[in-house]
């Protein structure tokens, strides 16, 4: 078996993720671009483990608006915040992106460390509440980039974190123009008449998903 994850178990050899598969009870499943991988109602309890291809997370409005939330490629997790809540609803769904494979664990035998008390079990409890934190930390830029008033601004915003975070001003985005409209909660026209202004006033160069920062 194959286990390709990048967070959940940094520093545990995949000797070790091997076993510790069949100690959590691990559920494999397959997904096709388009199909619906997760929701809370259906999967309540459970953490998943994107073992290969992307997806997105979204939340869905009462009118049964699709707002884009997170974008999860091979080696991420989700399910784990709804998972540890007292809250209840089936807003939130999981979109396969590109053919994936998807692990499931039951959240309680991820915390609960087996009887044999093995290392690797701890260091796994510790990688997660890591990835919790960081996570906690994206959903803080994300804010502090839609609370710009201005189009200009929150793009602005959003590229400059992106570049910090690649140390240098060109990079890739992980978004399609429309994807970034709805991550950055604006029209999608008004969007791309504002990224046309940018490279007009030698702000920016953007080609499809990249993009160079200019000052």
């Amino acid at each position: 078996m194959d286990v390709k994850t990048r967070e959940l178990f940094d520093q545990i050899s995949s000797q070790d993720c091997r076993k510790m598969y069949g100690c959590l009870e691990v559920v494999r499943r397959t997904y096709k671009t388009g199909e619906r991988i997760y929701t809370f109602q259906e999967n309540q309890g459970q953490i998943g483990i994107m073992e290969s291809g992307s997806a997105w997370v979204q939340r869905i409005d009462i009118e049964g608006n699709s707002v884009m939330l997170d974008h999860l490629d091979m080696g991420e997790i989700f399910g784990e915040v709804i998972a540890f809540s007292r809250q209840y609803g089936d807003q939130f769904q999981v979109v396969c992106e590109r053919n994936c494979i998807v692990a499931y664990v039951p959240y309680k035998k991820m915390i609960m460390p087996c009887g044999k008390l093995c290392a690797c079990h701890q260091r796994m409890i510790e990688n997660l509440l890591a990835i919790i934190s960081e996570k906690a930390q994206n959903l803080s830029e994300r804010i502090e980039v839609i609370s710009n008033r201005s189009i200009r601004n929150k793009l602005l915003y959003y590229f400059q974190i992106q570049a910090a975070k690649e140390g240098k001003k060109s990079f890739s985005i992980p978004f399609s123009v429309s994807t970034l409209a709805e991550y950055l909660c604006v029209d999608r026209s008004a969007m791309t008449r504002e990224i046309g202004k940018m490279k007009s006033d030698g702000l920016v160069d953007m080609k499809r998903r990249n993009v160079t920062l200019l000052t």
